[in-house]
């Protein structure tokens, strides 16, 4: 029961991080096992950090929705659904552009209606495009961090133990 909150907490957060927590994660991991293998070299515990820091990304790795098309798609579906709503005065103007032509109105009058509109709808387009372009580099970036991870983890779990022994220096 517990166990099974703690997986549900990771796959949680793994949605909501960027990619300069995953690197985060990565140094307090990898810090952790360079300490403990520095105060008991026996414990070859550096080594043993790549694995865990390999292990852990995994697993936020295949539990990271954003790995799924579906994701991609549900993110363009709602920033044009976003964008809809954003235009919907616009429409809206042009409607009434439409009853005031078929009323008699002065065309200079009908522009103003919908140019008005428009400058009102520009920036909340501006600001809604912002957010997803925003939304799709945290994603790329925290995907990108994670084969990082991954590369590190595993060059650590395959030389740590001589990078401790002296055999290679860094």
């Amino acid at each position: 029961m517990k166990m099974d909150r703690v997986i549900q907490r990771m796959k949680e957060a793994t949605l909501r991080w960027a990619g300069h927590q995953y690197y985060l994660l990565m140094t307090a991991i990898l810090a952790v096992g360079l300490i403990v293998s520095m105060l008991w070299p026996e414990s070859n515990m550096f080594a043993r950090s790549g694995a865990v820091l390999v292990a852990v990304t995994a697993f936020l790795y295949f539990h990271d929705q954003r790995q799924h098309t579906s994701w991609w798609r549900s993110l363009q579906y709602r920033y044009e659904q976003d964008r809809e709503v954003a235009k919907r005065p616009v429409k809206d103007a042009e409607e009434i552009a439409t009853w005031m032509k078929n009323r008699g109105a002065e065309y200079d009058e009908i522009e103003a209606a919908i140019r008005d509109a428009r400058v009102a709808v520009t920036p909340i387009l501006r600001e809604r495009g912002q957010k997803h372009r925003d939304n799709i580099k945290k994603a790329e970036s925290a995907l990108e961090a994670q084969g990082i991870l991954i590369l590190v983890g595993t060059l650590v779990w395959g030389f740590g133990d001589l990078v401790i022994l002296g055999v290679l220096k860094c």
